[in-house]
């Protein structure tokens, strides 16, 4: 399978997943939408490496179990320019032996949407 039709592949796997509640935000849904995945095929507005693209999507599949698990560990920070207030979210667990964590993103009181994931 070539790079193409992976990437293609996993956008479609991606765009069904719709939204996972998160139990750690009072089980408040999660969306995934462009945002998350420009983030996992773009840094800076430049493409990652298929490397690191191939692993984020490899790693999409602990989404559901992380977000629905209490045993995690959260970060949370906040950043505020102009008029605008955004909320980050990095919640870790750790699946099949694999620290990872999820990044999610809510810009003032707007939805909670998936911005990134990562493992160590």
């Amino acid at each position: 399978m070539n790079k193409k039709t992976y990437i293609d592949i996993q956008k479609e796997k991606y765009y069904k997943i719709i939204s996972i509640r998160c139990r750690y935000l009072s089980d408040e849904l999660v969306f995934f939408n462009n945002h998350g995945l420009n983030h996992i095929l773009r840094k800076n507005n430049k493409d990652r490496p298929f490397k690191d693209q191939f692993r984020r999507f490899e790693l999409i599949k602990y989404c559901q179990t992380i977000l629905q698990d209490l045993d995690i560990e959260v970060e949370y920070r906040i950043s505020a320019k102009e008029s605008s207030v955004a909320h980050f979210w990095g919640i870790t667990g750790v699946v099949d032996k694999k620290k990872i964590k999820v990044i999610i993103r809510r810009i003032d009181n707007g939805q909670l949407i998936f911005l990134s994931i990562m493992d160590n």
